[in-house]
């Protein structure tokens, strides 16, 4: 099912039950191995769901009617990470969810924080799967005008940073308290507007981060006032004036949170907004796998989702089927798959394998590598790109997020993106 050539993406028409690999734009003709007249034919048919899936996505980022590319509307949590021993996770009563992540309550969660003065340090960072894609797209968008208009010459990168080709914004609900604040400080001093006021007497949601010595992260969830998702006058308009509306699938982990998503939802696609699903977890797929379904069948335009969320989301266990499943229902699909690369799956007849980008490094943290992808998928198809480059742009993203410990993509790093892709279009 899968094939490889020379590092680049290899696309697959399906036709009467029969896969065949055909040249793909990336890709030279002669690495093709139908014969030229089905190769030829088969590179129409895919080239046309090309083109399908880059009109619907293909109107440039900078729109007169459009203040922002993307507006993500998730949970606004801050991360208290802190190394530990596996005896702190036993003692916690903790040993069947290491690695994992679980949902905590005030009490739990003072309890962990009043046991962490005996270790070295809590780290206090605002993040977020959404917050890291969001951020990560807003330096993408950076990086992308200092490429663009460089050209030999100086060039002002506060300028470019103050005054971005790209805006993104977020909407999520925080506390009127220090950790609210802080939050709001940081995301927007990354590049994002957060454009939600402070709910007066909340408390910020935060997740408490425990990393073993083996590197395993275990995630206590504390979502606080990230459980109420934003439903004003301010978000509506801001939902309008954006090309896309990135709905994180974090949200699910409150159950009455649902009812607003869908009203967000129904209100970005009268207006033309796309909506973009993150799955997020595979635990918050599970338990509200039909809600989810119901999404994706009648009102997402781009669904992302790792190997388990979409085996979860579809009941197929092999990445590559359960991408075109979904595709079935969502005009565009991407299943990411780790070390393997990533599946994306256009329309009913359209499947791409995307393997993952060799680096010179050695992968030293993964945690943030999804959502480094998700940022260079959407950034390409914003900007026209077809879907098989966004996913080379993706891949090129998540590599260098995985280089270091951390889960964001640094302004340096995205530059560095930025020219590895336009190279590897040459």
């Amino acid at each position: 099912m899968m094939t490889m050539t020379h590092g680049k993406a290899t696309r697959f028409t399906k036709r009467g039950g029969v896969t065949r690999a055909v040249a793909s734009p990336l890709q030279s003709s002669s690495s093709a191995s139908a014969p030229a007249s089905a190769s030829a034919s088969a590179a129409v048919a895919t080239a046309a769901a090309d083109a399908a899936a880059a009109a619907r996505w293909g109107r440039s980022i900078v729109q007169p009617n459009r203040s922002y590319a993307a507006l993500g509307l998730g949970q606004a949590m801050v991360d208290l990470a802190a190394r530990v021993d596996d005896k702190f996770i036993n003692e916690l009563g903790l040993a069947d969810v290491r690695g994992g992540r679980k949902v905590i309550d005030a009490a739990f969660k003072s309890d962990v924080l009043a046991k962490l003065d005996d270790y070295a340090g809590v780290e206090v960072s605002a993040g977020g799967s959404l917050s890291n894609t969001l951020v990560a797209l807003s330096r993408l968008g950076e990086a992308n005008d200092l490429l663009q208009f460089a050209n030999g010459e100086h060039v002002d990168v506060n300028a470019v940073v103050a005054f971005p080709s790209v805006r993104v914004g977020m909407a999520g609900s925080i506390g009127d308290d220090p950790l609210g604040g802080f939050y709001r400080r940081e995301v927007r001093k990354a590049g994002v507007n957060f454009l939600s006021e402070p709910r007066d007497g909340a408390a910020t949601g935060s997740v408490v981060v425990l990393t073993t010595p083996d590197a395993q992260r275990t995630m206590l969830s504390h979502p606080g006032s990230s459980a109420d998702v934003p439903q004003d006058d301010a978000f509506f308009g801001a939902i309008q004036s954006s090309a896309s509306l990135i709905v994180e699938g974090y949200l699910w982990e409150e159950g009455a949170t649902v009812a607003a998503i869908a009203n967000s939802v129904k209100r970005a696609r009268k207006v033309g907004t796309r909506v973009v699903l993150t799955a997020s977890d595979v635990t918050c797929v599970e338990r509200f796998a039909p809600e989810m379904r119901e999404l994706v069948s009648n009102a997402c335009d781009l669904l992302f989702c790792n190997a388990a969320e979409a085996h979860a989301l579809t009941g197929e266990a092999c990445p590559a089927a359960a991408a075109e499943v979904a595709a079935r229902e969502c005009p565009l699909v991407v299943v990411t798959d780790g070390c393997h690369g990533s599946y994306v799956a256009s329309g009913r007849s359209t499947l791409i394998h995307v393997p993952a980008h060799a680096a010179d490094f050695k992968p030293v943290d993964t945690c943030g590598a999804g959502d480094a992808y998700a940022a260079g998928f959407l950034f390409g198809m914003l900007n026209g790109e077809t879907p098989e480059a966004s996913g080379l742009l993706g891949s090129i993203c998540a590599s260098q997020v995985v280089g270091h410990a951390g889960a964001r993509l640094a302004r340096g790093e995205a530059n560095e993106v930025m020219r590895t892709f336009a190279l590897s279009l040459q």
